[in-house]
């Protein structure tokens, strides 16, 4: 039997049914009873988020510091999950893990145990994980990167669909999350911009009252072509040494805010300039469309570059 110290320490990373079969039993029976431990979840929101620069920054400092810089940020994003009522999947490197629709949380557990949900509101778990990641957006900010002293910048992507929670493995056993919605969430979070919250079409749908930007469709890994999507958090002045009438432009530290219109305008451009080599003539500039035209106007080639490199 296992003590009440060890109950309370197991409620915090499983739900109530695991935590009851590790009473009963030892790890070593988990491959054997893994389809008695598996359970079915139905359009649960999962997200992922990962943090810009966190390989180079890794190869810069010392491992102790970015083990520290990870628990101070991951401890604020664990009391956000609180707040939100969202469930910690769990972390793998710099990467973290959450989902809607899962388990209970907060208020919802029983006997302070977490439970698996069975029937849940796929619009009402989306719009949980949906706020958790705004707040998240937030919350990176207040914690410096180790090596630069800059704010944190994150990518955080979203997904809905089905998965199956369950413990697998006799050594270590972890209560997890598995199915093709947890990579397409991740798909989600590695072709997003740092600074927004790109989800896919399925999530997009159950939360139609959010101010989304169309990517116009990317390409995602194993998947294809995908419509998707991009909040954007609102900007809540202008910046001042903006001129009456101008139209504002974001400079490389401020990248992550330029529209999606104008990234796919510089994506563009940048392909046709490659195309035409380094000396073009007058016959080959007829080739450049609009678009072009349009980003050369708002941008410089050097900036240009800077930017793309980084949304690359």
């Amino acid at each position: 039997m296992l003590a009440e110290s060890q109950l309370e320490l197991l409620s915090s990373i499983m739900p109530q049914h695991a935590i009851q079969f590790l009473a009963m039993e030892s790890t070593d029976a988990v491959p054997e009873y893994v389809g008695q431990l598996a359970r079915s979840h139905s359009n649960v929101t999962l997200l992922f988020m990962d943090i810009v620069g966190f390989t180079s920054m890794s190869k810069n400092v010392r491992p102790v510091e970015v083990m520290i810089f990870l628990n101070k940020l991951f401890s604020l994003f664990d009391r956000l999950t609180d707040v939100h009522k969202v469930h910690k999947v769990e972390t793998a490197g710099d990467c973290y893990i959450v989902g809607g629709g899962i388990m209970s949380t907060g208020d919802q557990t029983t006997n302070g145990f977490q439970c698996v949900m069975g029937d849940q509101d796929p619009a009402e778990s989306a719009k949980q994980v949906m706020e958790f990641a705004k707040a998240l957006l937030e919350t990176a900010k207040q914690v410096k990167m180790p090596d630069t002293n800059e704010p944190v910048r994150v990518r955080v992507g979203l997904h809905t669909g089905d998965v199956v929670s369950g413990m697998i493995g006799s050594k270590m056993p972890k209560f997890s999350i598995f199915g093709d919605a947890m990579n397409t969430a991740s798909r989600m979070e590695s072709t997003g911009v740092p600074g927004r919250i790109h989800v896919s079409e399925t999530t997009h749908q159950l939360l139609p009252h959010e101010a989304w930007e169309s990517t116009g469709g990317v390409e995602v890994k194993g998947k294809g072509q995908m419509q998707t999507y991009l909040w954007v958090p609102p900007v809540s002045s202008k910046p001042a040494t903006q001129q009456q009438g101008q139209q504002p432009f974001a400079s490389p530290s401020r990248g992550d805010l330029l529209p999606c219109s104008f990234i796919r305008q510089a994506q563009q451009a940048h392909t046709l300039l490659k195309q035409l080599g380094p000396a073009p003539t007058h016959k080959n500039l007829g080739r450049l469309n609009n678009e072009v035209f349009v980003a050369e106007k708002s941008v410089s080639m050097s900036q240009l570059g800077t930017h793309l490199a980084m949304h690359s």
